[in-house]
C-alpha cells in the first residue's frame, strides 16, 4: 500500500505554489532513493530533475491515451469475489505505476549503470504490488513494462532528450563513476 501512493502528476509541478508541489518532486525521485538513498532529491540534482519530469510528462501522456482507448476493466470490475485493497476509477490497461517504475528505471540504469540491477528489482516490486493489491491483471504490468521500453527506445532518438540526458549524466559521473 506504500507504493500505491507514490506517483508523480505533471500537471502539479508546474507552479510552486501548487498544493503537493514538494511532496510531487519527492515521489519523483522515489527509485533513486530507494536504490541511491536519501539524499537524492530535485534540488541536488537538478538535471536529473529535468529529465525525469520530462520523461514523466511524456509518459502520463501516453498512459492515458492507453487507458482511454483500451477501456479495459480491473480485475475486481470482472471478478466480484476479488476484494481489492484500494478501488481506482480508471481503466486497468497498463498499469501506470509500473509504467512509470520501468521508464525510470531504464533511464536511471543507463545513468548510474552500476545500479541497473537494483532499479530493475525496484521496478519489478512496484508492478507486483499491483497485482497483489487486486487492482491490475499480469498483462497489465507486462505492457507497461514493454511500452516504457518503447517509449524510452523513441525518446533516446530526440535532442532534446540526449541534452537532458547528458546534462543528468554529468551529475552523477563525479558521484558515481562509471
Amino acid at each position: 500500500m506504500a507504493l500505491a501512493e507514490i506517483g508523480y502528476w505533471p500537471d502539479i509541478n508546474y507552479l510552486p505554489t501548487k498544493l503537493r508541489y514538494e511532496k510531487n518532486l519527492e515521489h519523483l525521485f522515489f527509485e533513486l532513493r530507494e536504490v541511491i538513498g536519501f539524499d537524492c532529491t530535485s534540488d541536488k540534482y537538478p538535471k536529473t530533475s529535468i529529465l525525469l519530469q520530462k520523461i514523466m510528462n511524456d509518459m502520463r501522456l501516453m498512459e492515458f491515451a492507453v487507458k482511454y482507448h483500451l477501456l479495459r476493466a480491473r480485475p475486481y470490475q470482472l471478478e466480484l469475489k476479488l476484494k481489492p485493497l484500494t478501488k481506482i476509477s480508471s481503466s486497468s490497461f497498463a498499469s501506470g505505476h509500473t509504467l512509470w517504475a520501468y521508464i525510470q528505471t531504464y533511464a536511471l540504469a543507463e545513468l548510474i549503470s552500476k545500479k541497473r540491477e537494483a532499479f530493475t528489482d525496484l521496478a519489478y516490486e512496484i508492478g507486483a504490488s499491483r497485482e497483489i493489491m487486486g487492482v491490475h491483471f499480469t498483462s497489465d504490468e507486462e505492457m507497461a513494462r514493454q511500452l516504457a521500453h518503447r517509449m524510452l527506445l523513441l525518446m533516446w532518438h530526440t535532442n532534446t532528450f540526449q541534452h537532458d540526458f547528458k546534462a543528468a549524466k554529468a551529475e552523477w559521473k563525479s558521484i558515481i563513476p562509471d
